[in-house]
């Protein structure tokens, strides 16, 4: 991500109004307009309704819009998908569209990571910053977090920074949250102008490593990219996307889908999703662990013996991602 601002920094600096989206105050899909920012518009209003007679029969809805189904009839599409894998095909490629970022978006999440990694910089010497993440990885919805690392910072670090965000006089933020007992401590900040929340961990070396994994492979087969995306939306509608609060991270979201296409081998979207949710309903998670690379399912060892998902890291195979 580029951290290069453009106009919107002089536009901020005077006009420091919370509501407001610099050059734009709407965005518009499939001829419906609807007001900024999007982050509220996903907060959970995007509704599947799922499934009958091997068809999709309901639309999606968003926000009481009922938005049309896409049958896609395009006589070169492989014929052993049944109706119900095309037309759920199309549904997740017009997901997949839907929650892109806008040109404007990119413009002002470039201005605000900037602002918020120059003000970490500045409160903590020595100490430089890594977007990591699904901000990087083009698997971020317009409610994820935006994932930052601060290097090189020494163990006071986190409360240092802590102190200098609460003392400041022009606080940069909304609100601010330390999360201690997760297994990486982070501070969950609200950016005051453009509401984008931020997780700053500090000194997580395996978190560039993992983004570039993820990268590398989303890159490479890219319909996985509308399978995890449209996981993650449902998820957050459920409030199991935080991982300190029992839910499942991003990363456990990725590796999920990874395992499924390295197991199965299907490049279709609709039928790997479809895989996922079948085979991961009835699966035996206080008993068994899964691996990615090659792709297998373990017996969890006796220390692990708890009922939620366990993925043994492709990155670090000591590490247990869940």
């Amino acid at each position: 991500v580029s951290t290069q601002s453009t106009g919107y920094q002089n536009k901020y600096e005077n006009d420091r109004q919370d509501e407001i989206i610099p050059n734009s105050n709407s965005f518009y899909t499939n001829g419906q307009q609807f007001l900024y920012p999007r982050s509220n518009f996903f907060s959970g209003h995007f509704t599947p309704k799922m499934f009958s007679n091997q068809i999709l029969s309901y639309p999606f809805v968003f926000e009481n819009q009922k938005w049309p189904l896409l049958l896609n009839t395009n006589s070169n599409i492989n014929s052993n998908l049944t109706p119900f894998d095309i037309s759920l095909n199309s549904q997740l490629e017009e997901f997949y569209k839907l929650i892109a970022p806008t040109s404007d978006e990119i413009e002002l999440l470039n201005y605000v990571i900037k602002k918020v990694s120059l003000y970490i910089s500045n409160a903590i010497p020595n100490a430089y910053v890594t977007v990591v993440g699904s901000t990087i990885t083009d698997l971020r919805l317009p409610t994820s977090d935006i994932d930052i690392v601060v290097n090189n910072g020494g163990p006071s670090a986190l409360p240092i920074l802590h102190s200098k965000l609460q003392n400041s006089e022009d606080k940069i933020y909304k609100s601010i949250v330390i999360i201690t007992n997760a297994k990486v401590p982070v501070i969950k900040l609200t950016e005051k102008i453009s509401d984008y929340s931020f997780d700053i961990s500090f000194d997580v070396e395996n978190s560039k490593r993992n983004s570039d994994y993820v990268q590398a492979i989303t890159s490479k087969f890219r319909h996985l990219k509308s399978v995890i995306l449209f996981i993650k939306q449902l998820l957050f509608e459920k409030d199991l996307a935080q991982t300190f609060t029992g839910g499942l991270g991003s990363y456990a979201i990725v590796l999920l889908v990874i395992f499924t296409f390295n197991r199965t081998q299907n490049n279709n979207s609709s039928q790997l999703l479809m895989e996922i949710l079948s085979y991961f309903g009835d699966f035996k998670y206080q008993q068994l662990c899964i691996t990615i690379e090659p792709p297998a399912v373990i017996p969890k060892p006796t220390p692990m013996m708890f009922d939620n998902l366990s993925i043994r890291d492709p990155q670090d195979p000591e590490n247990i991602v869940g």
